[in-house]
């Protein structure tokens, strides 16, 4: 097991903290409220559960046979009888 018991850490402000105080240091304490916050702001976020398995595309239907097929065409009507 790491004993840490006398373990020193420099800051950021250049001050030192030893393991043996029995306050963290600010800056990891706002630390890790600012993931406590984070981590609840995320959880308390609205979620909308979608309804997955409910509504299912129809199974594709089979291919006619092209002789069942009806006759398409164009149809031309000429409205103003030129030619």
């Amino acid at each position: 097991m790491l004993d840490l018991s006398n373990a020193e850490v420099t800051l950021e402000q250049g001050s030192s903290w030893q393991a043996s105080s029995p306050v963290l240091p600010p800056f990891i304490i706002e630390q890790i409220r600012r993931r406590e916050e984070a981590e609840r702001a995320r959880r308390d976020q609205p979620q909308l559960d979608l309804p997955l398995d409910t509504y299912r595309p129809a199974p594709p239907s089979e291919v006619p046979d092209p002789t069942e097929l009806p006759q398409r065409g164009v149809v031309i009507v000429d409205l103003l009888g030129n030619g």
